[in-house]
């Protein structure tokens, strides 16, 4: 988030500031003076990294609550938190049914890329943790961490810093948010935690407005395929002789331009049958090939 303009001219104007500071702390000797300028950089940094972070969960937060891709959603957000935390990898966990266990929906690594199933190794334990107790797990070393230390899993696949958020809908649990890093220890911090907890909070919302819209465009997709049938057979009734279901059905793969062949195979019967539909067909609507039947189709709205 350095990129960011006015975090850049913050660090840049306090990074002289101290440089004009030392300059006097070298002519002064002045202990007292030593003391308050380590306090000083000490703070500056914090602020800096609590600024980078609110800047993040502002934009995972911003990006959450206004798209309904979620699967791309996700993967930024995932994005977002390995640049903020310094995390190695980071996953999305959900579970699919009642009594499932937590599978992974989106996993991200440190240089923006997927994760290979093969490197989707995770601690379990910790994951079900934070499940059944709603709350947020971190360590800074996993591996010598009293709370963890013993999970088997801790050990086999090397984990050190770890943080694991719960997702919470409705009061319940739907899945965790996880982030890891195998390498370096100290990594995640307990300031991080409430920053990442709001993002987890939208992050439950996403997805419900992501499973509303999905319902909805079902709905909707459904309803219009209804209006669509209740118009063709209106205009199928218009014919003296109107087609048959099945003719229906060729018809509008006639339109899709398949050959006997392709609508044989679709409908799971002989080219004979479908060389008789079509012969039907065209006596009933009164033309005499494959262009005319299309033609005569839409214009009277059969297709």
């Amino acid at each position: 988030m350095k990129n960011d303009p006015i975090i850049s001219l913050y660090i840049q104007q306090t990074d002289i500031l101290i440089r004009h500071l030392h300059m006097l702390l070298d002519q002064s000797h002045n202990t007292e003076l030593e003391r308050l300028l380590s306090q000083f950089q000490h703070n500056h940094v914090q602020l800096v990294d609590h600024i980078e972070q609110l800047t993040g969960a502002i934009s995972m937060v911003s990006l959450l609550t206004s798209a309904f891709e979620v699967e791309l959603v996700l993967k930024h957000m995932l994005d977002t938190i390995i640049d903020v935390t310094g995390a190695e990898r980071a996953f999305i966990m959900l579970r699919q049914a009642e009594n499932e266990v937590p599978v992974i929906v989106a996993a991200r690594a440190w240089d923006q890329n997927e994760i290979d199933e093969a490197d989707e190794q995770f601690s379990k334990s910790i994951v079900n943790h934070v499940w059944h107790t709603k709350k947020t797990a971190i360590t800074v070393n996993a591996q010598s961490d009293s709370r963890f230390g013993h999970i088997s899993s801790i050990q086999s696949k090397a984990l050190r810093s770890l943080i694991c958020i719960p997702i919470v809908q409705h009061d319940q649990v739907i899945g965790v948010l996880y982030a890891d890093n195998r390498v370096t220890k100290g990594v995640f911090r307990e300031s991080m935690i409430p920053i990442l907890e709001i993002v987890a909070h939208y992050a439950a919302i996403a997805l419900e407005n992501a499973r509303r819209f999905e319902e909805t465009t079902h709905d909707l997709n459904m309803s219009r395929r209804q209006v669509r049938l209740l118009q063709i057979q209106g205009a199928n009734q218009q014919l003296n002789d109107p087609l048959s279901p099945r003719e229906l059905e060729v018809l509008a793969l006639i339109a899709k331009n398949q050959n006997n062949a392709e609508i044989a195979e679709a409908l799971s019967v002989g080219i004979s049958t479908v060389k008789k539909h079509i012969n039907h067909i065209y006596g009933k609507l009164l033309v005499s090939n494959r262009s005319q039947a299309i033609l005569k189709a839409q214009d009277i709205g059969l297709v």
